[in-house]
């Protein structure tokens, strides 16, 4: 899904640079207002997107196991950077267009920081772990379901699911200290309160995978 949405973010901000410096299309005035108006819907729904998504998880769903990543996003440089070029553009097209003492500069540059907190605050990968799924949360999520699965490997230091449709690898090395976290309705206060079991290693999730692969007759090598 990253590689999907992140070609049509780069299309978008290519357009909106090419008619940005097309001397041709500066009168364009109706364009300048549809692309600022597109730009700010963008920086906004992103960062909304991410604040849902850990709402849903956890809010909305049910006993779950949560298991944070201690290495960084390889998407975390690119979406970072496609914020910039966004906010620049936005600053130009209010400049070619409009006045940069306006309150469109304002909304551009709030917007860009609540962008670029956003994918700082959720550039550590997590992975949820319920009674149905496992689920890679990367910025945007992927998901194998556990009856999906034709087999798990535990070997070389790395956690391979092999599904039906698609697969996954995780190399424990790159994740060797983890946050392990029980979400139920019991303990969620002590989940809003940050109150969360910690356990340096990967021992915790292998537990987790393997009670849930013997509950669903998957395969463990």
């Amino acid at each position: 899904m990253f590689k999907t949405i992140t070609k049509a973010t780069w299309l978008f901000l290519g357009l909106g640079t090419f008619m940005l410096m097309s001397d041709a299309l500066r009168t364009n005035t109706s364009f300048a207002d549809y692309y600022i108006t597109s730009l700010k819907i963008y920086l906004f729904t992103i960062g909304a997107y991410l604040v849902l998504k850990r709402v849903l998880f956890y809010r909305l769903r049910g006993n779950i196991n949560i298991v944070s990543l201690g290495k960084k996003s390889d998407y975390q440089n690119n979406l970072l950077f496609q914020g910039f070029v966004s906010v620049i553009l936005g600053l130009g097209f209010v400049q070619a267009y409009g006045n940069l003492r306006s309150v469109d500069t304002l909304v551009v540059i709030l917007l860009g920081l609540y962008y670029w907190a956003q994918i700082v605050l959720n550039s550590n990968p997590t992975i949820y772990l319920d009674d149905n799924s496992f689920t890679y949360d990367d910025y945007f999520i992927d998901k194998w379901n556990w009856s999906d699965l034709n087999r798990i490997d535990l070997e070389n230091e790395k956690l391979c699911l092999i599904g039906l449709k698609k697969d996954f690898e995780l190399d424990f090395d790159l994740i060797d200290e983890v946050d392990y976290r029980k979400l139920t309705a019991e303990v969620e206060h002590d989940v809003l309160d940050g109150e969360f079991g910690k356990d340096k290693s990967s021992k915790s999730l292998v537990e987790i995978i393997e009670n849930y692969a013997k509950h669903f007759n998957v395969p463990v090598a």
